[in-house]
């Protein structure tokens, strides 16, 4: 971002306004709202500003809005008697006044101007004290309005409502309830309120959760085991995504990417606890320990998993350690990359006539690489009645292909590889069972890995697939069986 979105506090502050132009009335309509001194610095303005200007006064609101027919100076900048500037608005650039701004560090916006100006304004949706600002940074201000228009439309004016009687109770809701108690108050004060509802109405509305929850007893939250998917956040679950956002404490694995994380929430403490085969990591019994403390505090808690919880993420061991201490659980499905992979190459995982099933398989588990009934797989593949989809497989492609064909698998069978499936690097090479473990040994995989055996891109989808990244510069084709 170039332009980092913040509230401004303008309460005892002044906004400043200078220019004769017309298009200093939006500017001035938008401000006007505020609750600053509003200082409008125009010599001789033109029609529009000076009918905004009468049409002000005449009104007799309250809202302090100053004209001065004049131009501005230094001694407006540093009068001690007034309040100070929070910000101002040129219709045009002034290179003195802009100099004068900047030595006193006061942001200043040039209307239409984006080069000369520090800051930028958004188009605003206001239901205040809610209020919702979209900004483009000055690149497309149409579709920000746009975007605007769209909001207005779906937000009722009574959510201002809502928001200020929120104020009212915030202090009460903290005295009576712990914070997470607190968070659940809330949640369940917004989503049982309607858009109807008067500011007497909502009052009792949250009166009534604040008795209810007040004087119950706060069960034990369960942790929820989430399964993130394989990496891109379309591919995330709503389910997952509202978990994210509610959760105090997230536990992640080392494959679920930053695009992820970013949905938690900001106050929220997030924690890596990764595992990488053959390299240093968490030992699983610290996992399950940190679960278990983090768990008891109280707190909502997500233990998130890359792709689905119930596929190769050591879910059993993880759920007996919370059922030691009567902790409860929930999960929540991911979708796995073996689906995810198939849709990306316009594969059917399963077809009539040809397999009625599909195997998912690990390259290795505890006791190393992992072994399977390598004469029916083969039989399989030979038959081409047989596909699967093999996880943790890089390092076990030798393994894997060396017992395949020595169990009678055609060497020529078609192999897919495919890496960080669904994320911006992903990577695709087609070859074949014999000569999966060059391909292996000469592309430069660091990132979670599938082999699918028996499977591969349908014709049209290929091209679009973007080729593994090589270790040796070699004449690289995509498919290569």
């Amino acid at each position: 971002m170039k332009h980092f979105p913040i509230y401004l506090k303008v309460t005892d502050k002044r906004i400043c306004i200078i220019g004769n132009e017309d298009d200093a009335v939006a500017k001035a309509r938008l401000v006007a709202k505020s609750e600053a001194l509003v200082e409008i610095y125009a010599s001789a303005p033109e029609e529009g500003l000076s009918a905004f200007i009468k049409n002000m006064t005449d009104k007799g609101t309250g809202q302090a809005i100053k004209h001065y027919p004049r131009a501005f100076d230094a001694s407006d900048r540093d009068d001690e008697a007034r309040p100070p500037i929070a910000f101002v608005y040129l219709t045009g650039p002034d290179a003195s006044l802009m100099a004068l701004f900047t030595a006193a560090h006061i942001p200043f916006c040039v209307i239409d101007n984006l080069a000369a100006s520090t800051f930028t304004t958004p188009a605003i949706i206001d239901r205040a004290p809610l209020s919702i600002a979209i900004g483009t940074e000055g690149q497309a201000p149409v579709l920000a309005r746009l975007l605007k228009k769209e909001f207005e439309e779906r937000l009722p004016q009574s959510y201002g409502v809502l928001a200020r009687v929120a104020g009212a109770l915030r202090e009460k809701v903290g005295a009576q309830l712990l914070a997470p108690q607190a968070r659940d108050f809330w949640a369940r004060y917004f989503e049982g309120a309607h858009s109807q509802m008067d500011g007497a109405g909502a009052h009792a509305h949250g009166e009534y959760l604040l008795a209810e929850m007040g004087g119950a007893p706060q069960a034990q939250p369960p942790v929820w085991f989430v399964g993130a998917g394989p990496g891109s956040p379309d591919l995330l679950t709503m389910q997952a995504r509202r978990l994210l956002h509610e959760a105090d404490i997230i536990l992640h694995d080392r494959l679920v990417p930053p695009a992820i994380l970013e949905l938690c929430r900001r106050e929220a403490e997030v924690i890596e606890v990764g595992k990488k085969g053959f390299e240093a990591s968490w030992r699983q019994a610290d996992i399950n320990a940190l679960m278990v403390a983090k768990a008891q505090t109280g707190q909502k808690l997500v233990r998130l998993k890359s792709g689905d919880a119930t596929i190769f993420g050591r879910l059993d061991e993880e759920i007996t350690a919370l059922d030691g201490y009567n902790i409860p659980f929930e999960i929540a499905a991911g979708l796995t990359s073996a689906s995810a992979g198939a849709a990306q190459m316009g594969a059917s995982l399963t077809k009539r006539g040809r397999n009625s099933g599909f195997r998912i398989l690990t390259g290795h588990d505890v006791n190393g690489y992992a072994d399977h009934d390598w004469r029916e797989m083969a039989k399989g593949l030979r038959e081409d009645d047989f596909t699967a989809a093999v996880y943790m497989s890089v390092r076990a492609a030798s393994y894997l292909s060396g017992r395949l064909i020595m169990h009678g698998a055609p060497p020529q069978i078609k192999v897919t590889i495919a890496e960080n499936i669904s994320r911006k690097d992903e990577g695709w090479l087609v070859t074949s069972l014999g000569d999966l473990p060059r391909a292996i040994a000469q592309a430069d995989i660091t990132g979670p890995a599938l082999i699918y055996l028996g499977l591969a891109p349908h014709q049209a989808h290929l091209a679009n697939l973007r080729p593994l990244a090589w270790k040796e510069a070699l004449p690289h084709v995509t498919e290569q069986a």
